[in-house]
């Protein structure tokens, strides 16, 4: 169906509009997800107090609920516009070619409005795979982290490369999600005999304004080369996307390495 020209900026509007709520909805669900986080992490804002906690892990809960639908909702009604004016678009772009073929004397603006017509299917092209992507990745937030088969295997693999010495591996703070993802790191060390030991539960540390980091290192100074190593392995299978993610600290035990999975990032 071809579109008028009002018809095109009336949508264009529209669908501005419905792009900036999605936003909005994504800063309701970071603040949810902020809210659920202060209330199973922190004392702020409830004092300590178990019926306020629960309170506020009630009310992030529902808020987080209702944003993702309105989020979904966003999307669909932009997905659903943005496909009007790509269809209507793509047909004013073959009438234009139809008419610059037939006419010779008009084919200077028949390749104009061609153009114009590409550049702007182009625009919107770019809008609707940047928000299927932030979708995407929106998703992927809320999944638990894990590693997969081949993940572990090729680090079991890196592993293995390295002198006849053991890594440890801890949870911390992190309940079910960081148990989970410890016992992938042990199934990837133990089989080639570098694990030490491992914990069977996710310790909980509380008080004292601890905050453990969700990926942490320690290292003692004979065994640096080996946490470089672990790093870069964990950087290549795609578990992190850069050194700076890995929290790095030393350790006294001048030949011990350890791995240490807090909290998954909010």
């Amino acid at each position: 169906m071809t579109l008028t020209a009002p018809d095109v900026s009336s949508l264009t509007r529209s669908l501005s509009c419905w792009e900036k709520a999605e936003y909005v909805a994504c800063a309701f669900v970071a603040l949810a997800c902020a809210g659920e986080y202060i209330s199973d992490f922190t004392d702020w804002f409830t004092a300590g107090d178990e019926l306020r906690k629960k309170r506020l892990a009630k009310r992030s809960t529902l808020l987080l609920i209702v944003s993702l639908a309105v989020e979904l909702f966003c999307l669909v009604q932009t997905n659903s516009i943005s496909g009007q004016l790509i269809g209507s678009l793509s047909d004013k772009a073959t009438n234009a070619d139809t008419k610059a073929q037939s006419a010779l004397d008009k084919s200077g603006i028949a390749e104009t409005k061609a153009d114009a017509a590409n550049k702007r299917y182009d625009d919107l092209s770019a809008k609707y795979l940047a928000a299927e992507r932030e979708l995407t990745e929106l998703k992927a937030a809320r999944l638990p982290r894990r590693l997969s088969s081949e993940q572990i295997e090729a680090l079991r693999k890196r592993v293995a490369a390295f002198p006849e010495k053991s890594i440890s591996v801890f949870c911390v703070n992190g309940g079910k999600e960081a148990f989970d993802f410890e016992q992938d790191f042990v199934k990837a060390f133990d089989p080639v005999g570098k694990l030490k030991e491992y914990l069977t539960s996710c310790n909980e540390i509380t008080g004292g304004g601890v905050f453990p980091s969700p990926l942490q290192i320690e290292a003692g100074t004979e065994r640096q080369g080996d946490a470089d190593a672990l790093v870069k392995a964990l950087i290549d299978i795609g578990v992190i996307k850069a050194k700076k993610e890995m929290v790095r600290r030393p350790n006294e035990n001048k030949t011990f390495l350890g791995l240490t999975i807090g909290p998954k990032a909010p």
